[in-house]
């Protein structure tokens, strides 16, 4: 990626969130590799890194980081390591064990949120934590970071040997020493060490009181450290045990260093990750800090749309209270320049688009709403501030114009240039139009770019030419003070008159200032600065429009929601009311079909079964049903109509099923087709077959003189003829039988079959004790042998 000038960095202001990132990382290359950072200008890489963030900054918001034994230096131990003559000390194999106990933590707290966090997851190498590593060295160093006795035997039998022999000189000395103080040859309360010898301290008058070896003087002279010799071949055993110890602890440690060098292309690999986590960690912790986002990236670089985006530099200053910036660019406006006074905020303005972009393409989530769009660019060109140099012998518009230089040559579609003061430096007669000539070359670029500038040929190439847009810094003309609100599609005024009558200077030097700048650009200042106040009003009152708009947006819907349900509940009463008679009916046709049945048995004059039948007939189920819902559709004539439109359906909509005129309530949606519930039943279908449902008149409330049962209904379409009770408890027999003897007479079934079994007669004594106590049973028999014979019974119902 393209950055220019060199000090870029510094000029925006993105050094110092660099800093501060760097003091959120742990260890001290990444702090490092962040002050060095160079943004990059591959979309999928940069997506990435946005989606480590955000996982890890949600990861540290439930309270649940890292182990944070991972995040070590290994570097160190490493490279020493790797030399074949070289060997770690305790300590150093004791804080590498620490770390890669730490890594294998992080292997496995990463492994378990794999479905939650898989970007995090997705860093994870190939190849395993080296268990068997962290195992041998566990075996042989201690928590203490020492080694253990048992490291090796030869180590195990010294270090007793050493134990037994210190306890029997000590025990010597403290002798020797007890006596001496007895006889005042001594003050200290016990003996002590020097050079690595156990020792007696005297006072020097009564050195000669004890046989031995004098192993040092105190600096004054007044005490002397006697060996006894007694003590003597005690203390060169002792000795002698030790550097047999030290020999040998030298050995484990070649042992141990020599299985971690295997290890090394491997442990190198994981250092390189912990970097890594550590890097995204930060980014995470700044990302929280700023209460940062995830933008959408543009890679054609057709766009760039900040939405409420702050200065992060400021947040990190004052907070919350931190005035949001919108802005947007274009294929149709790519170049915005933004005027007003000074001090009113433009020069912020664009450090916060440099600062965004560089973020972003740095990984770095943003303080800008989720809906804002960051291009990936491939240059970023900034001209801000005092290019003055000494040094180099250049005043500050030649400065400028070395940068515009470069800009014009550099430039295109993929780069993004911000300049500030455009054209100052010079005589703003000369300044103002050779500005507008860069521009016009620039534009010829189609590079994305915002200016900040006084001069008024630049506001009117944003009103000539279709690829610029002017843009303003509010500012209250009451108070004379900014707002640092952008206001995107008119100009800004430079409020200097007014900005130096409220610093208090007379009256009498203003007007002769603004003759001294010719009447027709005073009146052009004086006519701008009156526009933007009358802009401002009119923003207001729409503001408040849009306010009642939505109020009464909000109370007509809540109109259409009392109607929705009125008519829904008078609909469902209607469909109550149908289904009803529909039961009705059926019951009513049962009923004379059993009626004939019967009146065929009896012995009836055949001229009075002809007239019975007759009669019967003339009530026949047809004909109810035909004058039941005529009646109904007298009634529905008297409901409101409909209005009704094929519209997006979505997961609670009210539809109707065109093919049946059900009306029923969507569950779910997926491409073509939805789920839909017409009250117990749920079915899948086509949009196409479905219509929603939306009420336009207001509606009336219905009443039926009706009832009806949907348990009723079940029971009747569910009845049967036959039970099999053989298996059941007595108790469960018994309650079936009822259910099944009144589901029967609901649906005016005449004959029952029973079957219970042989057995020892338990379940057939049941079965007729039930049925005798049934008014509506009129008989019932032991079932024919062809049926079942006593293993089954067969029931007559009145």
């Amino acid at each position: 990626m393209i950055l220019s000038p060199a000090h870029l960095f510094e000029a925006t202001g993105f050094k110092q969130i660099l800093e501060k990132l760097a003091t959120l990382a742990t260890l001290s290359p990444v702090k490092e590799k962040i002050l060095g950072f160079i943004p990059v200008s591959h979309p999928g890489k940069i997506r990435t890194w946005l989606l480590e963030v955000e996982e890890m900054s949600q990861l540290l918001r439930t309270s649940e980081p890292l182990p944070p034994a991972c995040f070590r230096e290994p570097s160190t131990w490493l490279i020493k390591a790797a030399v074949h003559s070289s060997f770690l000390t305790e300590d150093e194999v004791f804080r590498l064990l620490g770390w890669l106990q730490g890594i294998k933590q992080l292997s496995v707290f990463l492994d378990q949120r794999k479905l939650q966090y898989p970007a995090l997851c997705a860093r994870m190498p190939d190849f395993p934590v080296p268990s068997g590593l962290v195992d041998f060295l566990s075996q042989h160093i201690g928590p203490d970071g020492k080694l253990k006795d048992k490291a090796s035997p030869e180590l195990f039998r010294l270090r007793t040997q050493i134990q037994e022999s210190g306890i029997t000189l000590r025990r010597l000395m403290e002798k020797i020493h007890r006596y001496a103080r007895e006889q005042g040859w001594t003050e200290e309360r016990q003996p002590t060490i020097r050079n690595h010898r156990m020792v007696i301290p005297l006072i020097a008058d009564f050195k000669g009181k004890i046989q031995g070896f004098v192993q040092d003087v105190s600096q004054s002279g007044q005490t002397i450290f006697i060996e006894p010799a007694e003590a003597l071949a005690l203390n060169n055993e002792i000795n002698e045990l030790q550097i047999r110890e030290r020999n040998e602890i030298h050995q484990i440690l070649v042992r141990l260093t020599d299985a971690i060098r295997d290890k090394i292309p491997a442990l190198q690999a994981w250092e390189e990750l912990i970097y890594t986590y550590d890097l995204i960690q930060a980014k995470a912790k700044l990302s929280n800090i700023l209460d940062a986002g995830i933008p959408q990236l543009e890679g054609s670089c057709e766009q760039l749309s900040l939405v409420n985006a702050r200065n992060p530099l400021l947040l990190l200053q004052k907070g919350q209270s931190v005035v949001p910036l919108s802005v947007e660019l274009n294929r149709n406006h790519r170049i915005l320049i933004i005027s007003g006074p000074n001090a009113g905020g433009k020069s912020v303005a664009l450090k916060t688009i440099a600062q965004l972009c560089l973020m972003v393409q740095c990984g770095i989530p943003i303080p800008a709403d989720s809906n804002s769009v960051i291009p990936v660019l491939t240059g970023i060109f900034v001209d801000l501030g005092d290019g003055q140099s000494i040094e180099n012998d250049l005043s500050t518009y030649t400065s400028h114009l070395r940068q515009m230089k470069e800009m014009m040559g550099r430039c295109q579609e993929t780069t993004l240039f911000l300049i500030d003061e455009f054209g100052t430096g010079t005589d703003p007669k000369a300044g103002g139009p050779m500005a507008a000539a860069i521009l016009e070359r620039l534009i010829i670029k189609r590079s994305l770019g915002v200016i900040t500038t006084h001069y008024s040929d630049l506001k009117k190439m944003g009103y000539q030419h279709p690829s610029v847009i002017n843009a303003a810094m509010a500012f209250d003309i009451k108070t004379l003070l900014p707002l640092y609100k952008l206001i995107i599609g008119k100009p800004g005024s430079s409020y200097a008159f007014e900005i130096a009558r409220r610093a208090g200077i007379p009256e009498i030097v203003l007007n002769r200032g603004k003759e001294r700048m010719g009447r027709s650009q005073a009146d052009s200042e004086e006519l701008l600065a009156e526009l933007n106040q009358e802009k401002e009003k009119l923003f207001s009152w729409n503001q408040e429009l849009i306010q009642q708009e939505k109020k009464l947006l909000a109370q007509i819907e809540q109109l259409k929601e009392k109607e929705n349900q009125a008519l829904e509940k008078a609909k469902k009463i209607i469909a109550d009311a149908k289904e009803t008679a529909r039961i009705l009916v059926l019951e009513a046709r049962i009923k004379i079909e059993k009626v004939l049945l019967k009146s065929n048995e009896l012995p009836m004059d055949k001229t009075l079964k002809k007239v019975l039948h007759k009669d019967l007939t003339d009530i026949s189920p047809v004909i109810l049903i035909d004058q039941l819902e005529s009646k109904i559709e007298e009634e529905e004539q008297n409901l409101p109509e409909y209005e009704t439109q094929q519209m997006d359906i979505n997961p609670g909509d009210k539809i109707q099923w065109l093919k049946t005129g059900a009306i029923g309530i969507v569950l779910e949606k997926a491409d073509q087709k939805v789920w839909a519930a017409f009250g117990e039943l749920k079915t899948l279908l086509k949009l196409k077959e479905v219509k929603k449902i939306k009420q336009k008149t207001q509606n009336q409330e219905f009443t039926f003189n009706v009832q009806h049962s949907e348990e009723k209904i079940k029971q009747t379409a569910n009845a049967s003829t036959i039970l099999d009770v053989r298996g059941q408890r007595a108790e469960t027999a018994q309650q079936t039988l009822h259910k099944f003897l009144d589901e029967a007479i609901l649906a005016g079934l005449p004959a029952l079959h029973i079957i219970h079994g042989k057995g020892n007669g338990v379940l057939r004594k049941i079965t007729h004790e039930v049925l005798n106590s049934n008014p509506s049973v009129e008989s019932f028999k032991v079932a024919d042998q062809n049926q079942g014979g006593s293993g089954a019974t067969q029931v007559n119902l009145k």
